[in-house]
């Protein structure tokens, strides 16, 4: 009796060990999955700022919340879909506050769908995150000027 309770725990014992073997494989196969398909959306990024349009479904295809991806696809829909393109700017934002330019491209939106005071609420936020970067300056100092606004388009 002892013998074969001794071959019991044994077995219970070499389970237990093949269970924790297949978790931790598990999860390693997830975190590899995870972190190759981040390097490859960070791949298509980069091709994105060369200049690379068609890269934005591919980075998104592999990452459905990265930034600049979700930013130029709003960009490239504010005319045809102003709708989706709000719906994808607040998603950049949410995946990264600290940028101004999809305020900037909301406040675009907004000023074409004639809401003025949504576009202007939207311009200063812009501000209030980046303000000494030249590229959102120029952005400001343009709006300005299209609102015949030149004296706080010379500030910027």
């Amino acid at each position: 009796m002892k013998i074969l309770n001794y071959f019991y725990r044994q077995r219970e014992k070499r389970r237990l060990i093949d269970l924790r073997r297949i978790l931790i494989l598990t999860v390693v196969a997830f975190l590899v999955w995870h972190i190759g398909a981040i390097s490859m959306s960070s791949h298509y990024t980069q091709s994105i700022a060369a200049g690379n349009q068609a890269a934005v479904s591919k980075a998104l295809a592999w990452n459905s919340c990265q930034p600049e991806a979700l930013y130029r696809k709003a960009v490239a829909l504010r005319n045809e879909d102003p709708d989706t393109a709000i719906a994808l700017l607040a998603r950049t934002n949410r995946q990264q506050m600290a940028d101004a330019r999809p305020f900037l491209a909301a406040a675009d939106i907004a000023l074409a769908q004639g809401n003025l005071e949504s576009a202007e609420i939207l311009v200063e936020a812009a501000l209030r995150l980046k303000p000494v970067d030249p590229r959102i300056q120029g952005q400001v100092s343009r709006y300005r000027i299209f609102r015949n606004d030149p004296q706080r388009a010379i500030r910027h």
